[in-house]
């Protein structure tokens, strides 16, 4: 699968590896399992859009999905 990952998130884009990249994911992956592979923390605010479609962090994902995952801290409203 294709994974791109914007804003803040970039600083979680394995080394060598910039910009889209691949990663193969075994069957019943979910975003989740890529997201926790990635070491990206549960509670970071981010938006999941596979293959045009917004979907949750439970979707599962196939091999030839594209992963998008965009940093929602710029949209947080201030206390």
């Amino acid at each position: 699968m294709t994974v791109n990952l914007y804003g803040e998130l970039r600083s979680y884009v394995p080394a060598g590896r910039p910009g889209p990249f691949s990663l193969k994911v075994p069957t019943r992956t979910t975003v989740r399992d890529i997201l926790n592979y990635l070491r990206v923390p549960n509670d970071v605010p981010l938006a999941v859009v596979i293959n045009g479609s917004h979907e949750d962090r439970d979707f599962r994902v196939a091999e030839d999905d594209v992963l998008s995952v965009f940093s929602m801290a710029a949209f947080r409203e201030s206390a």
